[in-house]
């Protein structure tokens, strides 16, 4: 038995049918200032957050825990990164 084929390519022994996996996404923002940086502080420890795509409404699952409280008399305008993950796991098999 010949463990490549006729394209040079060896045969697999592990193949995975089936895939469990979580959309991840991280959220980043311009510069904005201390006022709006409060209110997205707000939303982040909100239990219900959204994000609209194409007129529809995904649940986020805000996994950011490294939060910076930001004072506007020292920092003035603030760059904004936030980790969120979509809470639905797909089953899919792409073979």
């Amino acid at each position: 038995m010949q463990t490549y084929d006729a394209y040079n390519r060896y045969n697999q022994t592990r193949v995975p049918y089936s895939i469990k996996h979580t959309n991840n996404i991280k959220l980043r923002g311009d510069w904005v200032n201390a006022i709006n940086y409060d209110w997205i502080q707000q939303l982040i420890a909100s239990p219900n957050a959204y994000l609209e795509v194409q007129s529809m409404y995904l649940p986020l699952y805000i996994t950011t825990t490294n939060w910076e409280q930001k004072f506007m008399e020292v920092d003035k305008m603030f760059n904004l990164e936030i980790d969120a993950e979509i809470p639905k796991t797909i089953y899919s098999q792409f073979r």
